[in-house]
């Protein structure tokens, strides 16, 4: 099961895992690491993909879907295990966005493992 840690930068998402086809991106623990955070972070879990064209779109864009919010305290951490996570779907490209960025000494890391169902 591939996992992936990254620091992260606001204000352009990182890319944890991207899409396979006709599969679904399963997180299966996150791990939020705001031990050296100056501030509050709040980070996000996307959902990045094509949709199917439809009767109302030929050809549509490019969606982001929000699909989990973390809100960890500086000097703090968070984890999330694949019990909590069991109905968290990634559909497209799994990527975390953040809510600010860290100046000097300010990091915040994010680790994901997932799965493909």
């Amino acid at each position: 099961m591939p996992s992936l840690a990254q620091t992260m930068a606001a204000p352009v998402p990182k890319v944890f895992a991207i899409e396979k086809q006709n599969s679904k991106i399963i997180p299966t623990q996150i791990i939020v690491d705001n031990e050296a955070g100056l501030a509050p972070r709040v980070i996000t879990i996307q959902d990045e993909f094509i949709p199917a064209a439809s009767n109302g779109v030929d050809i549509p864009g490019l969606t982001t879907i929000d699909r989990l919010s973390i809100t960890v305290d500086n000097g703090g951490w968070a984890t999330i295990a694949a019990e909590a996570l069991k109905e968290l779907e990634i559909l497209g490209q799994l990527q975390v966005a953040i809510d600010a960025a860290g100046g000097a000494g300010d990091a915040t890391i994010v680790t994901i493992s997932w799965g493909f169902e």
